[in-house]
């Protein structure tokens, strides 16, 4: 849905929603795209993150609203994904049964907190994962993480390509999740 990519999945007595990550040119567009918007629900956003998060929430009514327990859950852009989409979802009056997030960046500001205040949330960082430190702190940025991230200590298989990244890798934090 306007390149949000989100899947579902349903179970007797629950759904699971989860985000991908970033993995073409336009999640990495729209992870560079950190100007802050004022969402009328959330207050100031990544404007990036939030492009297209609407249209996913309409598209996503249907398991919204079915009465089951909801489990969201996503990694870097679908990390921040999720935790906007728990914003939204509690506005609504939908409280999601708990938000899991893996390397999440910051989506957005003090508001974003407030509002996801009574939500279950797990935000894990792996090491020095980079990711969860942005956008940067600088003026006109007021970013902040709605939780404090969980520290996991899964270490790369090296010589990693991914240089800095290399404590951003999916593969380790499903190690460090099981």
């Amino acid at each position: 849905t306007h390149g949000v990519w989100v899947g579902t999945k349903t179970f007797p007595d629950a759904s699971v929603i989860a985000f991908r990550g970033s993995a073409c040119f336009l999640d990495w567009q729209r992870d560079l795209d950190a100007e802050m918007i004022d969402d009328p629900d959330l207050g100031l956003v990544h404007k990036g993150f939030m492009t297209g998060m609407r249209d996913a929430y309409t598209v996503l009514s249907p398991v919204l609203s079915s009465g089951r327990p909801l489990y969201v859950t996503g990694h870097s852009l679908g990390a921040a994904r999720a935790l906007l989409l728990g914003g939204l979802m509690v506005v609504q009056g939908i409280k999601p049964a708990s938000i899991t997030v893996f390397g999440p960046p910051r989506p957005g500001g003090e508001t974003l907190k407030f509002v996801l205040s009574g939500t279950a949330i797990k935000a894990d960082r792996n090491r020095h994962d980079p990711v969860t430190n942005v956008p940067i702190e600088a003026p006109d940025f007021d970013y902040v993480q709605p939780r404090d991230l969980i520290a996991k200590n899964i270490m790369p298989t090296f010589p990693d390509a991914w240089g800095i990244m290399a404590d951003h890798h999916i593969e380790l934090y499903v190690k460090g999740a099981a």
